[in-house]
């Protein structure tokens, strides 16, 4: 069975090895730094969910979870939001109000690597 494609948008050189470390071992990987990036990268080729961070240079992840849930190809995507903002209760509104109707998940960066896996095995069902 093949593993689960994941799209890591994260600008942050660092927390890109170290999500790339947690989870290269369970998932096929593609990264993006910026939202623009994503979003072509979703067009091109859907992954099975996304992890995002919501501090990117060209915008914020609102504004790409908005953009990727008005594409046909982004749509039901998963997204799991990791951010170290993952635990502001109106965030996490806002976030779940845009994300209809596709799957919004939290995790919160710093946190053990367990959050960001169990919010990626709950994504992907």
């Amino acid at each position: 069975m093949a593993r689960p494609q994941i799209l890591v948008v994260e600008d942050d050189p660092t927390w890109a090895v170290l999500l790339a470390d947690w989870l290269g071992a369970r998932y096929r990987l593609t990264a993006a730094g910026d939202g623009a990036a994503a979003l072509a990268q979703v067009n091109a080729q859907p992954p099975d969910a996304l992890v995002l961070d919501l501090h990117l240079p060209d915008m914020d992840g609102a504004e790409v979870l908005t953009r990727l849930r008005a594409m046909p190809a982004g749509r039901m995507i998963p997204v799991v939001v990791f951010s170290s903002a993952a635990h502001d209760v109106t965030l996490v509104r806002r976030l779940t109000a845009l994300s209809e109707p596709g799957p919004l998940l939290f995790a919160a960066k710093g946190a053990k690597v367990d959050g960001l896996l169990s919010a990626l095995r709950r994504a992907l069902g």
